[in-house]
């Protein structure tokens, strides 16, 4: 595109004029609702384009500029990939990307992103459908100074109550309650904000949510990680894995729409599981070579010791798994 036809100087003017909501929960609300009306449509790449866009548009709210080499940095791919993902979310109505240029030099530089709220026609079908889904409060999410999302963690508090289902049944049938929506009987259960949004892609009852909300995620990843990482398991914090609880619920709806499920919520903790030990086995590789270097040792020394060190915090495939990482991470490095 010639310099001419670029009208868009990169200054805080310009993004101030260009920002497209009134505050960050009104950008909140619009991530999870194209989310849920187009998440099918992108792929894993596409979404976390997405999601990283939205991280850092929030000094300008709903606007950023950031260099599509730096996001293709973020990702992890090539910077193709990034406008090939442009083009897709711009197909989809999802963002606008305007070039700009510097006044100073009058050179072309990073693209200004614009991410677009849903059309109120659009937003009301898409509620309409998904009725018996809840839409949940998103937090408020604090700008750093890099301007990246960093949202406050919130402890779920958990019922102690093994039976979810009699209790729904018992808080439904109050005549004070009987017209409930969803959304205010996971908050009459203290159900956490972050925690009930991750699982927010899963077509399954307001039940079966509550079990997995309440006790059932933590319970069956806490069973398999106590078996292979059981020291790391102590300090276990659910919390601490929102994006693949994210990643796993938009995976199994993805695969429950392809294909018949026995059980959407025995495949989702199955994904679910599977994540968080590639998480922790890449801990628990860490730790044990740090642990190798501060005993001065290095090179292949230090790795032998770093796959001894990671007995003490993996067990059975998790340290199969441990050892494995820090073969093809640090076996490179010697020399």
């Amino acid at each position: 595109m010639s310099l001419k036809n670029i009208t868009h100087i990169l200054n805080t003017e310009t993004l101030a004029s260009m920002t497209t909501h009134d505050s960050v929960d009104d950008l909140n609300a619009t991530y999870w609702a194209q989310v849920t009306l187009n998440g099918d449509q992108l792929t894993k790449l596409e979404r976390e384009v997405y999601y990283r866009l939205n991280q850092f548009a929030l000094r300008y709210i709903g606007v950023t500029y950031l260099s599509a080499n730096k996001l293709a940095t973020i990702v992890g791919c090539g910077r193709a990939t990034i406008f090939r993902a442009f083009k897709k979310l711009r197909t989809l109505g999802m963002i606008e990307v305007h070039n700009a240029k510097r006044r100073s030099d009058n050179r072309q530089t990073s693209n200004i992103v614009r991410i677009l709220p849903l059309p109120i026609e659009e937003t009301a079908a898409t509620n309409e459908i998904d009725n018996g889904v809840p839409q949940f409060e998103d937090t408020q999410p604090a700008n750093d100074s890099q301007g990246t999302i960093e949202n406050d963690p919130q402890v779920a508090q958990q019922n102690d109550s093994p039976l979810i289902s009699s209790l729904l049944s018992s808080f439904s049938s109050s005549s004070k309650t009987f017209d409930a929506t969803p959304n205010e009987i996971l908050s009459a259960f203290n159900v956490g904000t972050e925690l009930a949004r991750a699982i927010q892609p899963l077509a399954i009852p307001v039940e079966q949510r509550l079990e997995l909300l309440t006790k059932g995620i933590v319970n069956h990843v806490r069973s398999v990680l106590s078996r292979q990482f059981p020291l790391l398991v102590r300090n276990f914090d659910l919390l601490a894995y929102i994006r693949q609880i994210e990643s796993a619920a938009i995976r199994t709806a993805y695969v429950a729409k392809k294909k018949n499920l026995r059980s959407i919520t025995g495949y989702f903790l199955s994904v679910v599981t599977s994540l968080v030990c590639d998480e922790m086995a890449q801990m628990a590789a860490e730790l044990a070579m740090e642990k190798a270097e501060g005993e001065g040792l290095s090179g292949y020394a230090a790795i032998v010791y770093g796959r001894y060190v990671a007995q003490e915090c993996a067990s059975g495939e998790g340290l199969v798994m441990v050892r494995s990482i820090i073969d093809e991470c640090y076996i490179g490095e010697v020399g």
